[in-house]
């Protein structure tokens, strides 16, 4: 079967390294600017790609003139049971839109209990929609949690909106990761933040009604290290280690790629944490042999893991 990859048109060559080191034997084409065509391939249930945004897996193509005849081809591929519907088009100023016509499609397809939009913890059948004009391809999937692939999200796009409450923008970057993997920060949760100033992990953590302990060598602000569930402590964030089992590992410490896939090592080889979000920075161009190294240690010890350039990210991989 033939799948597609929507991508940032900035990160085609990444895309492509990062196939040519995961699926070395795949034959891949360049569809339309965004979207990129596997031949023929048999992809495994967990497919980790870094750069790939969205993957409609086992595509078929079909063509319409109208709403009307869009609507009568999604509802040929409509599975007995819940669903989630995602249907997007390739847009002339942004790569792809979920238009007016998009909208009007997805209102002519019958709802069916439980078919609300996938949730956090959600698996169910996932039908998206991909319009090229009069052409297009509909793929026929399922979203599980803990995977950014198949994406939540129509053409993976997700928007998080402005804290002007929050120490920096970095904040943004653990609320997207939350929501392209399908896990969440919870109340009552014990989480430690390596490298925290100025703090704005430790922010949303202490909004969730977690427990945080921030290790940097510099205070978070003011108002954080005055917040009751938080216990500061000066130090090397690479060096710390909690007494026990922690719910969660944040850390978005600015460090060399290598030191920080293997401080991921080290917490997962000693089981310091049941979940983490750690950023992965990068000096100039990507190291995918670093990201690809750590995929095949996390698909061995890990039962559920993924790494994806948010659109939070900068030079970077969560």
């Amino acid at each position: 079967m033939d799948h597609l990859l929507l991508h940032l048109a900035e990160d085609r060559e990444l895309l492509e390294q990062e196939l040519k080191l995961s699926f070395p034997a795949l034959n891949y084409s360049q569809l339309a600017p965004g979207i990129m065509q596997l031949n023929g391939a048999d992809l495994p249930e967990r497919v980790h790609l870094a750069y790939a945004r969205q993957l409609l897996r086992n595509i078929k193509a079909v063509a319409a003139s109208s709403v009307k005849e869009w609507i009568a081809c999604v509802r040929k591929s409509l599975p007995p049971g819940p669903f989630s519907l995602q249907i997007v088009e390739l847009g002339r100023k942004e790569p792809f839109v979920v238009s007016k016509k998009c909208e009007l499609i997805g209102a002519g397809i019958p709802k069916i209990k439980g078919s609300d939009e996938c949730n956090l913890a959600g698996n169910k059948a996932l039908i998206q929609l991909l319009i090229l004009d009069e052409h297009g391809y509909i793929s026929v999937d399922s979203v599980k949690a803990g995977l950014s692939l198949p994406a939540r999200s129509p053409a993976g796009m997700f928007t998080i909106k402005d804290d002007r409450e929050a120490p920096s923008r970095a904040f943004k970057k653990i609320l997207e990761a939350e929501l392209r993997f399908g896990v969440a920060i919870k109340k009552g949760e014990v989480v430690v933040d390596l490298g925290s100033s100025p703090g704005g992990w430790s922010y949303v953590a202490l909004q969730r009604g977690a427990k945080v302990t921030a290790i940097d060598r510099s205070p978070l602000r003011e108002d954080l290290m005055n917040n009751r569930s938080l216990n500061f402590v000066k130090g090397d964030a690479f060096s710390y280690r909690p007494n026990a089992t922690v719910d969660w590992l944040l850390c978005d410490v600015i460090a060399f790629p290598e030191h920080s896939a293997e401080l991921i090592k080290t917490w997962v080889a000693n089981g310091l944490c049941k979940n983490m979000i750690v950023t992965i920075k990068f000096k100039g161009v990507p190291s995918l042999s670093i990201l690809h190294d750590l995929k095949m240690y996390l698909e061995q010890r890990c039962r559920t893991f993924d790494l994806k350039h948010l659109d939070a990210n900068k030079n970077e991989v969560t």
